[in-house]
């Protein structure tokens, strides 16, 4: 079966060869056209800009990944593979794409399937640059895999308090973005989300 960057054509982008994609090689295009400024103050928030685009892009793969994910279980139906080996090879070729080792990329596609599934806040967090990737990876980088059950929701800000020495974060198993967080004064507290928007409206 052929691969996703099999399929996709290449063009050029400042000399080096881009792999094919709707919309993507015109991304590729507007950045190859920014210019880094001169000013300090312009600079700071263009390295903060490039960090949301960054997330918005990561947001941008997941989906990609999952809808690609969807695809290829549908071809490997039709053409007769048995259903407990559909998704075989998706996460090696999400991998080839990234760049990364085979069982990263398995575990790419997994956090994808979590964000865009299972965890609407944190996508909607990294979404709009409030979040970064590797923030949004925690719970998995430590041991995870990153799920409904074990997953904060924390904005960027949130998470990089909750990393700080002596601060203990951990969530409560039965109810979504809920934690107990214990401070180095050794307090704790317990912390709950509110509902999402469109739940608060509908609730009142």
């Amino acid at each position: 079966m052929d691969g996703v960057l099999e399929r996709a054509e290449a063009t050029e982008v400042s000399g080096l060869p881009v792999p094919g994609g709707s919309g993507v090689q015109e991304l590729l295009a507007v950045l190859d056209s920014f210019r880094v400024s001169a000013d300090s103050n312009e600079l700071i928030d263009q390295i903060r800009g490039l960090e949301d685009a960054k997330s918005a892009i990561a947001a941008l793969q997941a989906r990609a990944a999952v809808a690609f994910d969807l695809a290829q279980r549908r071809e490997q139906t039709a053409s007769g593979v048995p259903s407990p080996d559909l998704g075989q090879g998706v996460g090696a070729q999400i991998a080839l794409a990234r760049r990364e080792s085979p069982n990263r990329g398995s575990r790419l596609l997994g956090l994808a399937k979590a964000l865009v599934s299972e965890m609407p806040r944190t996508m909607a967090a990294l979404e709009t640059g409030q979040l970064n990737e590797w923030r949004a990876t925690i719970p998995w980088h430590n041991g995870g895999p990153t799920s409904l059950a074990n997953s904060a929701g924390l904005c960027e800000a949130c998470n990089h308090t909750k990393e700080n020495p002596g601060r203990n974060a951990k969530t409560i198993p039965g109810s979504r973005h809920h934690l107990e967080i214990s401070t180095p004064t050794g307090h704790t507290y317990q912390s709950k989300a509110p509902p999402l928007p469109a739940n608060a409206a509908a609730a009142t």
